[in-house]
């Protein structure tokens, strides 16, 4: 791995030209074609949904805009939907079973996607001529019992429309999705945003006027693969003039392959050619991506054309200070884990530096999780080095809510690493063993966000 750690600030603009969308499941990052992505939050923090929300990109003269739409499990058998507009605006609703539509004559609709709790499983917003529409797939049935608006006040400067759901007759409709009581206050919020939850990923595609949007993909953790390098910046070279950044790409896209055939994730890679990306660049990627999990490629050199094996880098103590200082410095404490969290402070700057560093603690203990499954896959499948979980500030590794990686593949300066590097063979049986390790990392995390709570038993002895 050629200097990690170079910012390449004087790139900050220039994007991979040639990254692109293939299919629905595995996408080419192309921040050229950035679409807004608000499902991280969704996804991290379901359960927060009906305390918290979350906010649409939005802002224009003229027509009401819709701003946010969130979601409240008022009891078992009900859900609120809650529309927040800038100012009124003329809607109807209606309902076919399995979908709620929420249409608006002179409202600007953002298009976008996102997952529901209780009786809604997924919506979709979308524009359209005579004004935007909202449709709510129902997870399990339901009907409008009500639907009333609450103006703009003292306690918001929102225009709300809500739309109340009642158990409806049964359908075949999708499974129920998982909900959960709101968070009664700042240490329930703490606990519940650092809490593992199952992924719902969902992607932001536009949908073209006229006509109804698809629902939204469920059920996809979203993985980021980076693979180093490239373009003007080769990394480091083998004997033989093998670049380290071709490498990367091709172990990149191998392992994409391998996780696309399992059909259970959203594939993206921060660079699809031979294109040069900052630093900073790479990770927010992965946060607008709504990563669930972000895999850095690299091959390591070393002066010594002996030493030889893989290694995995997590996030070291100084790094996860470097970014809380960061942070705190440029005030931007706005979106962790799709939280605000000047908000959920209060604006208190102690409280922010307190939820910023909570939540980089367990980004650090998944990341860790993840290595050991990796490390423990990886070995008798690739040479590794002695002590090869290491730990680094590294700038591609300092997100505060995405678990990340970094994984050195082999010495590109040892004759028979290289060899491995360029070795189709050895490239897929080592992106096997790493997703296989993904597998087996999602498997867990899955199995704690849903496992039952405990119950306290009576006294030994009663």
């Amino acid at each position: 791995m050629a200097s990690p750690d170079s910012g390449f600030d004087n790139d900050a603009g220039n994007f991979p030209k040639a990254a692109l969308r293939v299919n629905a499941k595995t996408m080419l990052f192309s921040p050229g074609q950035t679409r807004t992505r608000l499902f991280s939050a969704v996804r991290h923090i379901g359960p927060l949904i009906s305390a918290l929300g979350f906010w649409l990109l939005a802002s224009s003269a003229g027509a009401a805009d819709l701003v946010g739409v969130r979601f409240g499990v008022t009891s078992a058998s009900e859900t609120r939907i809650v529309v927040d507009l800038t100012e009124p605006a003329k809607f109807s609703t209606r309902s076919d079973g399995s979908k709620i539509f929420l249409e608006f004559e002179d409202a600007l609709v953002r298009t976008s996607e996102g997952a529901g709790v209780g009786h809604v499983g997924s919506y979709v917003a979308t524009d359209r001529k005579n004004g935007g529409a909202v449709v709510f797939t129902l997870a399990k049935p339901a009907s409008i019992a009500q639907t009333f608006e609450i103006p703009a006040g003292p306690d918001s400067d929102r225009h709300r429309l809500v739309i109340d759901l009642k158990e409806g007759m049964k359908t075949a409709l999708a499974a129920p999705a998982a909900s959960t009581a709101p968070p009664q206050g700042i240490a329930d919020i703490i606990e519940q945003v650092t809490a593992p939850t199952p992924a719902q990923a969902t992607t932001m595609d536009p949908v073209p006027a006229g006509e109804e949007p698809a629902p939204a993909k469920r059920d996809l953790e979203v993985i980021v693969i980076d693979p180093g390098h490239g373009g003007s910046d080769p990394g480091a070279a083998s004997s033989t003039g093998v670049q380290e950044k071709v490498v990367t790409l091709a172990a990149a896209r191998r392992l994409a392959e391998i996780l696309q055939e399992r059909g259970r994730y959203q594939i993206v890679l921060t660079r699809a050619d031979d294109s040069r990306l900052p630093l900073d660049q790479r990770s927010r990627i992965a946060r607008e991506a709504g990563a669930d999990l972000f895999i850095s490629l690299h091959a390591d050199a070393h002066e010594d054309p002996n030493v030889r094996g893989g290694s995995i880098y997590t996030l070291s103590k100084d790094g996860s200070e470097r970014s809380a200082r960061e942070a705190e410095t440029s005030g931007n404490f706005h979106s962790v884990y799709g939280e605000d969290l000047v908000e959920m402070s209060g604006g208190d700057p102690g409280l922010n530096r307190t939820l910023y560093e909570l939540a980089q603690k367990t980004t650090a203990t998944n990341s860790g999780r993840f290595a050991n499954l990796l490390l423990k896959r990886l070995k008798g499948t690739t040479p590794l080095l002695n002590n090869s979980h290491r730990v680094a500030d590294l700038k591609v590794l300092l997100s505060p809510d995405v678990p990340a990686v970094l994984f050195e593949l082999a010495f590109i300066s040892n004759d028979k690493d290289a060899a491995n590097l360029v070795s189709p063979a050895w490239r897929t049986k080592t992106m096997t063993a790493v997703a296989a390790s993904i597998d087996e990392y999602f498997k867990a995390h899955t199995e704690a966000s849903t496992a039952p709570p405990l119950v306290q038993g009576a006294p030994a002895g009663r």
